[in-house]
């Protein structure tokens, strides 16, 4: 219960965090300050130090050799380990590629020899130019990271599954509170320039789009809390009500997420006259409807495989 309301908590931060930055950054802004900002910095601030000779040239050589190699060293420490694995095949390239990139940053005038003359001549090319390096290394840094975790669960026993997919449920939670937020309040504070009826029907809408969100963190909850529960006992009675719960949430979500989209709809087409604005979706809920198909089948299992235990059990 503990662990389930400290979730929360953080859940609750993340989401405040994610409609903070709807309201001080503008899309562009934030893809700017994800995609651009760490490279962009780290090449100017290297070359202003470069730029200063002597001393500060020679650090500056230093710090950018030192970043370039950070994933190579941690590859090298990494086999001395646990030894060799093929996905540090990945870090020795991520090292050629921060050595390039960083360059580059550094160097922006270099960039015509990378990329073609009409990209070049767009608005804001340096910083687009940089943004593809950038999702280069990070591209490169999450198929290191899948790798590792598919290597080690294959690995591991069914603690360590179990374990992981909690965790990893708990970090979809985590990323999906914040995206939820920001899309939430960037939608409201985009219609503020409007009247009023405007305003009201946006924050209706931005409640129903984050509805399927808020469902879906809550099952994520659950569904750890479930994994949590069969790694203490596989087939205990607090794993099995929690299966259970989970089956009944992901039919209320399914059945809220589609009830209100439809309700919304109508209410739009009725205040259409005073609208500046009408966005009429509909949308067939394949994957809640695969999901709360799966939960209840779950359940079921998990249940079913409780009463043969317990008969096993009992007649031993």
């Amino acid at each position: 219960m503990k662990h389930n309301k400290a979730a929360l908590y953080a859940l609750c931060a993340l989401a405040a965090l994610g409609a903070a930055a709807a309201i001080l950054l503008s899309g562009a802004d934030i893809a700017r300050v994800l995609l651009c900002y760490p490279l962009e910095f780290t090449g100017k601030a290297l070359r202003s130090l470069s730029l200063a000779g002597g001393a500060l040239n020679v650090l500056a050589i230093a710090l950018y050799a030192a970043i370039s190699l950070i994933p190579a060293v941690l590859a090298l420490i990494f086999a001395r380990k646990r030894g060799h694995a093929k996905a540090d095949c990945i870090l020795y390239t991520l090292s050629v590629v921060l050595f390039a990139a960083l360059y580059l940053a550094i160097n922006p005038g270099l960039l015509r020899y990378v990329f073609s003359a009409d990209m070049l001549t767009i608005v804001a090319s340096y910083q687009i130019a940089l943004g593809i390096l950038n999702s280069l290394i990070y591209s490169l840094v999450l198929c290191y990271a899948v790798l590792r975790i598919i290597d080690r669960l294959a690995s591991g026993g069914t603690d360590r599954l179990l374990s992981a997919g909690a965790w990893l449920l708990y970090i979809a939670c985590a990323v999906l509170s914040f995206a939820s937020a920001y899309g939430a309040a960037a939608a409201v504070a985009a219609s503020l320039a409007y009247g009023a009826l405007d305003i009201c029907v946006s924050v209706a809408r931005a409640a129903v789009d984050a509805l399927p969100n808020v469902f879906s963190i809550l099952l994520a909850l659950c569904g750890a809390k479930l994994l949590l529960s069969m790694r203490a006992a596989l087939f205990s009675d607090e794993a099995v009500d929690t299966a259970q719960r989970l089956s009944r949430l992901a039919v209320i979500s399914l059945k809220a997420s589609v009830i209100s989209s439809a309700a919304f709809n109508t209410v739009q087409i009725a205040l259409a006259g005073g609208l500046s604005n009408v966005n009429v979706s509909a949308s067939i809920p394949f994957a809640g409807v695969l999901f709360a198909l799966l939960a209840l089948m779950f359940s079921r299992f998990i249940a079913e495989s409780k009463r043969i235990k317990d008969d096993n059990d009992s007649i031993i």
